[in-house]
């Protein structure tokens, strides 16, 4: 029997004051956040508990960010029934919001359930206990949802896409775990490694001339191009998603700051090969483009700049793979300096923020079962002349743990020369595989904002980065000075610019 008169597990809190408004800017109130006046186990008749196991499920986990986070990723709204639902949607959207854990009066208020806090919340055999049990609760949940979308289509038992699709989600519930990966060791799994490695390999940027100096990118990573404030870098993301789902792969794209229709709008245009001003006017035009069969699918979605950390992209594209039954592992985030950190740290500290923020992202990318390619954007904090200094890691907004953690680092440098040409240069700062210090030139097309490698930049991409393909060609300087028979005094020295206006001179 309890101490005290049991209090019921659904209820109206009396305090309707405290109440007013849920929609918090910035941080919540101590009353949120704080239980100042906890419900003990003791306090609860838990005998009588319907769903007793979802229930305590719930209070360890909001008892305890720590087991939230490890539960988290292999947690569904839908595993839960009724009150218990609400209630974890309720905790769900605060933790991803605020980093924090929700206080039980939060709690009750939002689903009307009132969550105890138990004794040994922070105790670590009980935490590894109840992580152990999640998994299980998710197992099982994922199983009966699995068994009732099988009894409900056996008409479809016949078709191979459908027995494909379920194989596949057999699959997926049997990886379900909140223990972590092991790695591999080298004798033993050296041949599956091998085997399976030519699926991790370099895959192209779709940009011929950044792909001959980098080789591509590998899977998984995570790479990110700078630019200062309105130089081009939702311009470079829009376009190379383009051109993966031009290779056949899935690609989300992820807006932070430009609405959902300016970059539908700008994706029609670059694939139609079309002026973004008359996108409306050719219809056809741009309906035969997007209903390409060899295309991979774009998803474009907008998530607003206040509170959306990486944790909450992680929860779309797994209820986005989840929705498609396909796969979804080229993400382009516009862009990640706008994220905010799964932990709670000062907003206003960028170098922390940031260190945050990207080490999540790189994690993400290398999430074991599922790697991807990422690609996000940031700030510059020095517009430098193309020709005047070369572009160097100090000039990324957010510091040295921005840079330690991305694979591959692109610079766009335009001088105002180089805008009225269409072209803009991308320096290479840092590149897993080589290609440091590397000027690669691109032409900008004013009308349909598509970014191109045309044969008449060749000449000039080739002066302004010879080392870097002499030496993917096996050759040295010496060996092109005793072949050659031209000599330096022929050599045309360009300024970068130059050929490409020879190039619009012939287009216009």
């Amino acid at each position: 029997m309890p101490s005290r008169q049991a209090r019921p597990l659904i209820f109206t809190p009396r305090w309707n004051s405290v109440f007013m408004d849920f929609d918090f800017d910035n941080d919540p109130p101590d009353w949120a956040v704080d239980d100042t006046q906890p419900v003990r186990e003791s306090e609860v008749d838990l005998e009588n508990i319907e769903g007793i196991d979802q229930y305590a499920l719930l209070c360890y986990l909001r008892a305890n960010l720590g087991l939230w986070n490890k539960c988290y990723p292999i947690l569904r709204a839908e595993y839960f029934d009724g009150r218990h639902r609400k209630a974890f949607e309720a905790i769900e959207v605060f933790a991803n919001r605020y980093r924090k854990m929700p206080s039980a009066l939060y709690v009750a208020k939002m689903a009307k359930l009132q969550l105890v806090v138990p004794e040994d919340a922070h105790d670590p055999k009980m935490m590894e206990s109840v992580a152990v049990d999640c998994e299980s609760f998710c197992r099982r949940k994922a199983t009966e949802q699995f068994l009732i979308e099988v009894s409900e289509n056996l008409d479809q038992v016949k078709s191979r896409s459908f027995v494909a699709e379920m194989t596949k989600k057999i699959e997926k519930i049997s990886s379900i775990s909140v223990k972590v990966h092991l790695g591999y060791e080298l004798g033993q799994d050296m041949l599956d490694i091998i085997e399976s490695g030519a699926k991790f390999d370099h895959q192209p940027t779709g940009f011929q001339f950044i792909d001959e100096i980098i080789g591509g990118v590998t899977v998984p990573s995570y790479n990110i191009v700078s630019a200062p404030s309105g130089k081009g870098k939702s311009i470079f993301l829009q376009n190379i998603a383009i051109n993966y789902a031009e290779m056949g792969h899935n690609v989300v794209y992820i807006s932070l700051e430009l609405s959902e229709y300016l970059v539908l709008k700008r994706m029609a245009a670059m694939l139609a090969g079309i002026s973004i001003k008359e996108v409306y006017k050719n219809k056809d035009a741009v309906r035969e483009a997007l209903n390409r069969p060899d295309m991979g699918k774009i998803q474009i979605k907008r998530f607003p700049m206040t509170g959306t950390t990486p944790a909450t992209l992680s929860a779309y594209l797994r209820e986005l793979e989840d929705e498609t039954g396909e796969e979804w592992r080229h993400v382009v985030i516009d862009y990640p300096d706008l994220l905010y950190p799964d932990q709670q740290v000062p907003f206003d500290n960028i170098h922390v923020r940031d260190k945050f923020v990207s080490t999540a992202l790189y994690d993400w990318a290398h999430e074991e079962g599922a790697p991807k390619i990422i690609w996000g954007a940031s700030q510059q904090t020095k517009d430098t002349e193309v020709d005047s200094k070369k572009a160097g890691t100090s000039q990324l907004a957010g510091g040295a743990d921005k840079v330690r953690v991305a694979d591959v680092i692109l610079s766009a440098r335009r001088t105002e020369e180089d805008m009225l040409r269409h072209i803009v240069w991308y320096h290479v700062v840092k590149g897993r595989n080589g290609g440091d210090d590397a000027k690669i030139p691109l032409y900008w097309d004013p009308e349909t904002l598509r970014l191109s490698c045309p044969p008449d930049l060749r000449k000039l991409f080739e002066q302004q980065n010879k080392a870097f393909l002499l030496k993917k060609n096996g050759l040295t300087n010496r060996d092109t000075m005793a072949t050659s028979s031209v000599s330096k005094s022929n050599i045309p020295s360009a300024r970068p610019g130059e050929l490409a206006e020879k190039l619009l001179r012939r287009k216009r």
